[in-house]
C-alpha cells in the first residue's frame, strides 16, 4: 500500500457536473471508423461534462474539465477558453479540457450536438466556480501491474500499427512499441470541511 504524499495549502476547490447526453437521436457515434454509419438510437448510459475549479490565496483560478467523449475538438476547446477568459476571468492557459476517450459517445463535431456540448462544458465550469469552498490538497501515486498496455508499435518494414490485441504479433514483423507503458495511477483529493470532498484519478489505460 502506497504512502500518500500530502501537500496542504490555503485555497478553494469546487466541482460541477452537467448532463451532456444528446437530446435527439441520429447523432453519429465517434470512435470506430466511419461515424456516419453508427447513429445513436437510444441511451444506455448518460454522459457528462465534469469540471473541477481551484483558486489559490492570491485569487488565481484554474479549471480542469473532463468530457465523456472520444475526443474534444481543438476548436471547441479554443472557443470555451475564450469564453471563460471573458465571462469568468480565467486565463486561457489555466484551463485544461480533456476527454475520457469513450468510443460510444456522440461525434463532438456534429452540428446537431456541438451547441449542446459547448453549453454543457460552460455550465460545468460555472457550477464548479459557484461550488468553490476551502479545501486541503492530498496527492498520491501508486504503480499498477497488468492493467494497461501499449497497443501502438513499429514494424520491421517501417510501418506503424495500432492493434486491439496488444500482442505485437503481425505478419509484417514486430519491431518495437511506440512508448513504454505508463503504469502510474495518480490520485488528487480535495478535502473540504463545508462540502463533499472531490477526488480526481488519472490513469493511462
Amino acid at each position: 500500500e502506497a504512502t500518500p504524499t500530502e501537500t496542504k495549502t490555503e485555497f478553494l476547490a469546487g466541482y460541477g457536473m452537467v448532463d451532456i447526453t444528446p437530446k435527439v437521436y441520429g447523432i453519429p457515434m465517434d470512435g470506430h471508423g466511419n461515424a456516419n454509419e453508427r447513429l445513436s438510437t437510444s441511451v444506455t448510459s448518460y454522459i457528462y461534462a465534469i469540471a473541477v475549479a481551484m483558486t489559490d490565496a492570491a485569487g488565481n483560478t484554474a479549471v480542469i474539465v473532463s468530457v465523456d467523449s472520444c475526443d474534444v475538438p481543438e476548436n471547441v476547446c479554443d472557443e470555451v477558453r475564450a469564453w471563460a477568459t471573458k465571462q469568468l476571468n480565467i486565463p486561457e492557459e489555466n484551463i485544461a479540457i480533456s476527454a475520457i476517450h469513450q468510443h460510444s459517445c456522440p461525434d463532438c463535431d456534429d452540428p446537431k450536438y456541438r451547441a449542446q456540448l459547448m453549453r454543457g462544458i460552460k455550465d460545468s465550469m460555472e457550477a464548479a466556480i459557484e461550488d468553490l469552498a476551502p479545501a486541503e490538497l492530498y496527492i498520491n501515486r501508486v504503480e499498477t501491474q497488468a492493467l494497461n498496455a501499449v497497443r501502438r508499435y513499429w514494424l520491421n518494414d517501417g510501418g506503424f500499427v495500432t492493434s486491439h490485441s496488444c500482442t505485437g504479433n503481425v505478419s509484417s514483423g514486430f519491431k518495437d512499441y511506440e512508448s513504454e507503458v505508463d503504469r502510474e495511477m495518480r490520485l488528487i483529493k480535495f478535502a473540504r470541511e463545508e462540502k463533499e470532498d472531490i477526488i480526481m484519478v488519472n490513469f493511462q489505460c
